[in-house]
């Protein structure tokens, strides 16, 4: 399965929601249905993680924060825009992070100038389970515990990126990370109208690409930037193919599931 959803398109639907604590923010969900929003005075609970792939971004105001917590699915998040902290630490922005299942994160909190907090599953992810909720210990499961943080990612300048000739395909995660179960995190550049596959998609748990700058062409639509495509491990490696201003693209390949 495939599915490709234009920025321009998903930001349609983009409406005013709550996060747990409360705040008002702007929600879009891309792929996938919407979570459940939980409160700091709800008991945490089990919710089924559903099979189908999930992918919206949260625009956060300033100073607000998402508590410690942890999912019962494996995680990609992309700080695309403004500034944020994670436990009072700047974090540089473009930033990605990988999450395990049931491996706790946070405190995050929005700078001054707001945050874009993007998140892809290649499960339905039911919502956080906060640490301060009542019962949310008894909910921790083992996982490999694996927080992978890729700081400060660099975007091209609009020239350089059109212009550019030859292919670059750069692993975002630092050396020595365990990366046996399909678990990767790249940066693809391409100039303008430049074709190449991407990694292998049979050997992951699914992978999702989120065009970052310039624009991805894909069975005859273009894709601009904010654009998600995501392919389940049946798919064949998905064929990139840069718009006339050329392309890059996070793509984050999923973990197998433990057999």
């Amino acid at each position: 399965m495939l599915q490709a959803v234009s920025g321009e398109v998903a930001f349609q639907s983009r409406r005013e929601g709550k996060s747990h604590s409360g705040d008002t923010r702007w929600q879009t969900y891309f792929i996938g249905k919407r979570h459940v929003v939980t409160t700091p005075d709800m008991p945490a609970v089990h919710i089924e993680v559903g099979a189908e792939p999930q992918c919206h971004v949260s625009e956060m105001g300033p100073q607000q924060s998402i508590a410690t917590h942890f999912h019962q699915t494996d995680q990609f998040q992309v700080m695309a825009a403004g500034t944020c902290t994670v436990d009072g630490e700047p974090l540089p922005v473009i930033a990605l992070h990988f999450g395990d299942h049931h491996t706790v994160f946070g405190n995050l909190t929005s700078g001054p100038e707001g945050l874009w907090l993007f998140t892809m599953c290649n499960q339905f992810d039911p919502g956080g389970i906060y640490l301060h909720q009542k019962g949310s210990e008894a909910l921790l499961k083992p996982s490999k515990r694996r927080s992978l943080m890729a700081r400060g990612i660099v975007l091209s300048a609009e020239y350089t990126l059109k212009t550019r000739k030859a292919v670059a395909l750069e692993s975002l995660f630092e050396k020595g990370y365990d990366g046996s179960d399909g678990l990767g995190a790249y940066m693809l550049r391409l100039g303008s109208g430049m074709k190449t596959m991407g990694p292998d998609t049979k050997k992951t748990g699914g992978q999702f690409y989120l065009v970052v700058n310039g624009s991805l062409n894909h069975n005859g639509a273009s894709y601009p930037t904010w654009s998600a495509i995501y392919a389940d491990s049946s798919e064949a490696p998905f064929e990139a193919c840069a718009g006339a201003r050329g392309v890059e693209a996070l793509i984050m390949n999923f973990p197998r599931a433990k057999a």
